[in-house]
């Protein structure tokens, strides 16, 4: 692509056991389809979910499942855990806010980067992406 693009994934399955009192105790796992990535740019969602970014054909999916977790500050999370993409998996570090709406649910939301050199072994620039899940 040659420079960032920032996109959304508009699919995504998220189990999330917070503890406030205790978020040591808490838990995370999220598996996204990437498939159903958009960055607003059909040429750019092609790259993205090309085999030599996302590889959609062979890794349809993307996951997370947290090992700890621990409160940043009110509202504001740290998820450590194991992040599969192209079904490689890999520690990562994850920053959420969880807010409650007023109809009882809870809204998450999350920004993290996906740089080319961590879905390909091989590549060694400078290329990153953004992409938003919320």
């Amino acid at each position: 692509m040659g420079v960032p693009v920032s996109g959304k994934f508009k699919r995504f399955d998220a189990a999330l056991d917070i503890d406030r009192a205790k978020p040591e105790k808490s838990s995370a796992a999220i598996r996204i389809d990437i498939r159903s990535l958009t960055t607003d740019n059909v040429e750019a969602d092609a790259i993205a979910v090309g085999a030599e970014w996302l590889d959609k054909t062979r890794a349809p999916l993307a996951t997370f499942h947290s090992s700890s977790m621990n409160a940043l500050v009110a509202g504001r999370f740290e998820a450590k855990g194991s992040r599969s993409i192209k079904n490689v998996a890999r520690p990562i570090s994850l920053q959420f806010s969880s807010s409650a709406l007023a109809d009882g649910k809870t809204m998450i939301t999350s920004e993290f980067k996906i740089n080319r050199s961590v879905v390909d072994d091989n590549y060694r620039g400078r290329l990153t992406t953004t992409m938003l899940a919320g």
